[in-house]
């Protein structure tokens, strides 16, 4: 099987590949990287994990991965997390945790690409992708190249080739005018990651927690749980700050802020 483009100008197999690579190396320490996929059909054992992608309407994405992979990657990430006497099932609770982490990675990339925001919803095992075709890519390990074949619906393919429609400013300028005082709660994101119980139980004083951003990277700036801008952090008299130097489009902030506006009026007058 060929891999194939999401659209003319990102290619979702590489996306793809790429986001597992990074999520298998930050939780297991070891170096793992996108290759070419070998020219195997999905093994007998696949282990399919599905992944809601919102706003994507359907049956989500889907990552399905052999034994050989999902064991060996759920032992190292569980060796990690200083846990020797994994059983087969904690490789597998394991693997899901990492397929959750790289498709989270992936929403984030094509969120940065196609200019509106993409979200992860539900995970859970599944039995197959029902309907759908199978793309392979290629994850090179400590030993060996692992083959992972992954799944689309067509209307993502749809979404990231069709330009997003919003309101214009002046359809919006009675709204404004009511909610241009409304003081807005900011938040800055530094990054994400999950643990397992038995990990957040280890927690103590001290602790690091690894999150899924690299050190050079941007922060985000969120407003009703939407990025609006994305910068870096400096201090200004003291105190953090962030300078700006990306931002979302007018009418997506314009967006973000009427809705998160309106909800503090609701619910100053609830």
């Amino acid at each position: 099987m060929k891999p194939t483009s999401g659209s003319g100008h990102i290619n979702l197999v590489t996306a793809f590949a790429e986001a597992l690579a990074q999520a298998l190396s930050s939780v297991t320490g070891a170096a793992f990287r996108a290759t070419a996929a070998p020219s195997v059909e999905p093994p007998a054992d696949l282990l399919v994990w599905r992944q809601e992608l919102r706003p994507l309407a359907g049956t989500g994405l889907f990552l399905g991965a052999g034994a050989d992979l999902w064991t060996t990657a759920g032992r190292l990430m569980l060796a990690a997390a200083g846990i020797s006497d994994a059983a087969n099932d904690d490789s597998r609770e394991a693997w899901h945790e990492i397929a959750a982490q790289a498709i989270g990675s992936l929403a984030s990339t094509l969120s940065t690409e196609i200019g509106r925001e993409l979200t992860v919803g539900g995970g859970e095992e599944v039995p197959t992708a029902p309907e759908l075709k199978w793309r392979p890519l290629g994850i090179e390990g400590p030993d060996g190249i692992y083959g992972v074949v992954v799944a689309w619906p067509e209307s993502l393919t749809t979404l990231l080739i069709t330009p997003p429609t919003v309101e214009s400013a002046d359809e919006n300028s009675r709204t404004l005018d009511l909610l241009l005082d409304v003081a807005l709660p900011v938040a800055v994101s530094f990054g994400r990651t999950s643990l397992q119980i038995r990990e957040v139980l280890k927690l103590n004083t001290g602790s690091v927690i690894e999150l899924n951003r690299l050190i050079h990277e941007p922060v985000d700036l969120v407003i009703n749980d939407s990025v609006i801008a994305r910068g870096e952090v400096v201090v200004v008299d003291g105190n953090y700050g962030v300078r700006i130097i990306q931002l979302a489009s007018r009418e997506d902030r314009i967006r973000t802020g009427i809705a998160s506006a309106a909800s503090i009026r609701t619910g100053a007058t609830a």
